[in-house]
């Protein structure tokens, strides 16, 4: 029978808990340090291969990124017909883009890197690279294409006469979106593992945590 928790343990957890996060962070925020070759080759390589199988290669990066934006601007400006006292339609475009930008890059990270990890369960047993930093890969894939997206929007803003030196504080919002999503990744991912893999059974009630076991027999990590 588990004890209840009573104040003096939850006094003692709470002054604990920062001591270990922070001894947690310099521990990752070190291995970070001692893998970066390897983690910049991987990336480097992982970005290769979105778009190795096409026929333009690399250069879908930004066709990708102008060619959506070349879509939302036809759909609210030609078929929605929005219109703005405040904007005109180029800037209005301008507009559209800056919100997409993040919220694109956002979702390419999460959809990418919460399998990660389950998805290069060869790679981390026949390999020493460490485990947190699968789904930083993922991550620092995503925020390339973001960043390509990024300078797609400035070099508009520069056209318009818009740059200004507010664009000073861009590295900002960039470095706590970078640092949000780590956490949310490593969230995800670890979630995406732990989870019971039930889709390869035909019913759930052939896995054994469903049954409330302890073991899981459909996990691919055991």
């Amino acid at each position: 029978m588990i004890a209840p928790l009573g104040p003096a343990l939850l006094l003692r957890w709470s002054i604990r808990a920062p001591f270990a996060a922070a001894r947690e962070a310099g521990a990752t925020l070190h291995r970070l340090h001692t893998s970066r070759r390897i983690l910049t080759a991987v990336v480097w390589l992982e970005f290769q291969k979105k778009y190795a199988g096409s026929v333009l290669g690399l250069l879908w990066h930004p066709l990708y990124a102008v060619l959506l934006l070349g879509t939302y601007s036809f759909v609210y400006l030609v078929i929605f017909r929005a219109r703005f006292s405040e904007f005109g339609s180029f800037e209005y475009v301008l507009f559209i883009f800056s919100g997409l930008i993040p919220y694109l890059g956002f979702s390419d990270a999460v959809a990418t890197a919460t399998p990660s990890v389950k998805a290069n369960l060869a790679l981390l047993r026949n390999s020493v690279f460490p485990l947190e930093l699968v789904p930083i890969r993922q991550l620092l894939v995503s925020m390339g294409g973001l960043l390509i997206s990024l300078a797609i929007l400035l070099v508009m803003l520069a056209g318009s006469g818009r740059i200004g030196l507010h664009l000073l504080y861009l590295p900002v919002p960039l470095a706590l979106l970078f640092v949000s999503l780590a956490g949310l990744v490593w969230f995800t991912s670890s979630t995406c593992c732990c989870c019971c893999s039930c889709s390869f059974h035909r019913s759930a009630t052939r896995c054994r945590w469903c049954r409330g076991r302890r073991a899981c027999s459909c996990s691919p990590i055991r």
